[in-house]
Parts: C-alpha cells; structure tokens; sequence
C-alpha cells in the first residue's frame, strides 16, 4: 500500500484516530517495513525519518524521535 494512502487515511479520520490507533499503526509498520530501506538507500533520509516520526510519534501516540528511531531499527531487523 502506497504511504499517501496511510497519509490520507490519517488525515480523514484525525478526529477519531484513538479509535482505531492500533489498527493504524500497524498499517503504518507495514508502510515502512515496505519503503524505509529504499528511501534510504536512495538517499531520501528526510523522507524516511519523517515516516519513521509520523508513524510512531504521531499515530503511535507514544514515541519520541530517538524512541522511534529505534524501534523502526528493531522492526526492520525483525523483517529479515
């Protein structure tokens, strides 16, 4: 699934994210575990850190950027 459409989906239900955050998060996972090492290893740094913040700080709810950071490491180890 492309990342616009998670983008999209978050933006249409903002209002009523805590409902379905866990659902969305892992849709977010899956996001990235599908596109991070290309953006990386494309150069597109920015694009892969704002992903990696936007999925586990804004929809996770729970992370900060050294936290995210990190545990968008661990699920991409864990993807091998």
């Amino acid at each position: 699934m492309p990342p616009r459409k998670l983008a999209y989906f978050i933006a249409s239900h903002w209002e009523g994210l805590d409902e379905v955050r866990e659902e969305t998060l892992v849709w977010g996972r899956k996001v990235l575990a599908k596109n991070l090492d290309d953006w990386i290893s494309r150069g597109h740094y920015i694009t892969a850190a704002k992903w990696v913040l936007f999925v586990y700080s804004l929809v996770g709810d729970r992370y900060g950027a050294v936290e995210a950071l990190t545990e968008a490491l661990y699920d991409a180890k864990s993807a091998h």
